[in-house]
């Protein structure tokens, strides 16, 4: 966790996070700006939301809000930035920081609070960015949820210690937090060898860019092989992964020597069952449809099977989205 220095998240690792949200930031605008051009029927400016923003410069280096307004200035990129700080002392110190930059506000407040109550109308033509990245390592699901809800082109940037996690029980794990979120692609970043709190940088969109992300920034989509093998390490502790993964075939099953045999195996077509009757007759990514089809949130390693907490019951629409698919 990052020590608290004058009531602010601070650590050895800041300033390499800072760089990094700079070129994840610097990424997002190219491709927002793009954006921004094309669909004339859409918002003509960016709306970014730092929800943790502190009090945006610190003795050595500057924070997360100076490094957007520098991005986004260099680009010419018209925007809106709200600032988010709780504690008055240090939004006022954020509020004098970033008097210079237009179109620019600053709310001291708890973002879990200010979020729901500043946002109340949905707008399906805004396109931009919330940015979260709290002292505790958890973002709020909540007010995750409500942004997603308000604004579903909005993409999420998140930065969270996948070790608090799973040190408070009874807490959604890291993939939890994400199948909650509203968006249908993620990209996670891999932590640093050697960090014990497992800090990483998760990317949320409705829009497919995980190509031009995962070049420019090593990002991996979560649904890929390598995006699942770095969420199943910061989600799971060693013995659920040994649970979930470890089913070796019997002496009574029979094997399987291509992926369409799986799918047909009884073993599988069994998991398969128990996966769609705890749906109860609702896609469990919409809980509208009826469930035709299944999921995998992570694939089991090859000669080995599935448990049904590695399945998600699906709607066939569902099911296209998560896929980025049409049909």
């Amino acid at each position: 966790m990052s020590p608290i220095i004058e009531g602010v998240g601070q650590s050895d690792m800041t300033p390499i996070k800072l760089e990094q949200l700079r070129m994840i930031l610097a990424a997002h605008l190219d491709i927002s700006g793009n954006v921004i051009r094309k669909m004339t029927n859409w918002r003509r400016y960016y709306l970014y939301i730092d929800a943790t923003s502190g009090p945006g410069r610190y003795t050595e280096h500057i924070g997360s809000p100076l490094v957007f307004l520098e991005e986004a200035q260099s680009r010419r990129l018209r925007y809106k930035a709200l600032f988010i700080e709780e504690g008055k002392e240090s939004s006022q110190e954020l509020a004098q920081n970033v008097a210079g930059y237009p179109d620019v506000f600053v709310q001291d407040g708890d973002y879990e609070s200010v979020i729901p109550d500043v946002f109340t109308t949905n707008d399906e033509k805004q396109i931009g960015l919330l940015y979260i990245d709290p002292n505790n390592g958890m973002p709020n699901r909540a007010a995750i949820q409500h942004v997603a809800g308000v604004f579903p082109r909005l993409d999420i940037l998140l930065y969270a210690s996948a070790t608090a996690f799973k040190r408070v029980k009874g807490s959604p794990r890291l993939c939890d937090l994400i199948e909650g979120a509203g968006k249908r692609h993620w990209l996670i970043r891999k932590p640093f060898i050697n960090d014990a709190w497992q800090w990483t940088f998760l990317l949320g969109s409705n829009m497919s860019f995980a190509g031009k992300m995962k070049r420019d920034l090593g990002m991996e989509p979560v649904n890929s092989a390598s995006g699942q093998r770095i969420i199943d390490q910061l989600s799971l502790t060693v013995d659920e992964r040994e649970r979930l993964f470890q089913l070796p075939l019997t002496d009574l099953d029979q094997g399987y020597k291509t992926y369409a045999e799986y799918l047909q195996h009884p073993r599988f077509l069994a998991v398969r069952r128990k996966a769609m009757n705890r749906a109860v007759g609702r896609c469990e990514q919409c809980r509208d449809r009826f469930p035709t089809e299944v999921h995998h949130k992570r694939y089991p390693p090859w000669g080995t099977f599935d448990v049904p907490e590695n399945l998600i019951a699906l709607c066939h629409d569902c099911h296209c989205a998560i896929h980025g698919v049409e049909n």
